[in-house]
């Protein structure tokens, strides 16, 4: 008559335990890196979308605050630092909760969208910018 054991032994329990971690190893890291890219990725989208919004808005409200009338830029102040705070403050970009979120730390996102005339192509043009201390003659508008 055979006999049938119940449960397992051991041996085949830490194989399993060993196995499992050994994914685990495999699998944390990875999980890790990808979710980092995407926060990463979210950060450089909201960036992106910030320059649009405010683009367009000062295409129809602001362009005449910064285009020169004799289209002279020589002197550098053909642009203007408009801060996060402005755009939120100014209803440009509105968000669900009125706050607009860095994606990879979780805080209020900070900096300045560069709005620039281009007397080359005679058109505005927008860079995000963590700060304005390297403005040059812009005016920072907070």
């Amino acid at each position: 008559m055979i006999e049938l054991k119940n449960g397992f032994t051991l041996v085949e329990l830490l194989a399993v335990i060993v196995i499992i971690s050994m994914l685990m190893i495999i699998a944390v890291p990875t999980y890790n890196k990808v979710a980092s890219d995407i926060r990463e990725s979210n950060l450089e989208q909201t960036k992106n979308i910030l320059e649009s919004t405010m683009l367009n808005y000062a295409n129809k409200n602001l362009i005449d605050d910064i285009k020169p009338a004799n289209n002279d830029c020589s002197s550098g102040n053909c642009c203007k630092y408009y801060s996060i705070d402005y755009i939120k403050n100014n209803h440009i970009f509105e968000t669900t909760d009125g706050s607009i979120k860095n994606p990879v730390t979780n805080d209020e996102l900070e900096g300045f969208i560069k709005i620039s005339y281009n007397i080359n192509n005679f058109e505005l043009e927008s860079t995000y910018k963590e700060d304005s201390s390297d403005n040059g003659n812009c005016e920072v508008i907070e």
